[in-house]
């Protein structure tokens, strides 16, 4: 899917029409990211320079995403987001510690 090689550019303005374009195309669906090619890419937006982008993304991780691995979810807990830091300490505290 072409919105694919737009999140690889790393650009606010870029990311933000990625998620006008992810909200309002009703093509894609959440539920069909992964079968489609963009979960990968949605989560790249948890590093966007957008904010809007980090906030759609972590929203989608919620709830399509819960599997990210410990060392991921070490690593957004240090983002600067809000909600980025929110899903990540959130996902951590439901892992079982033992593992």
């Amino acid at each position: 899917v072409w919105v694919v090689r737009l999140v690889g550019a790393q650009s606010r303005v870029i990311d933000e029409f990625v998620v006008w374009l992810l909200q309002n195309v009703p093509t894609f669906e959440q539920a069909g990211f992964r079968a489609n090619g963009l979960h990968a890419a949605v989560l790249r937006l948890l590093d966007s320079p957008a904010d809007e982008a980090r906030k759609y993304a972590a929203g989608y991780a919620r709830t399509h995403a819960r599997d990210l691995p410990v060392s991921e979810l070490i690593r957004l807990a240090n983002n600067d987001h809000e909600a980025v830091r929110k899903l990540a300490q959130d996902l951590l505290g439901e892992k079982d510690p033992r593992k």
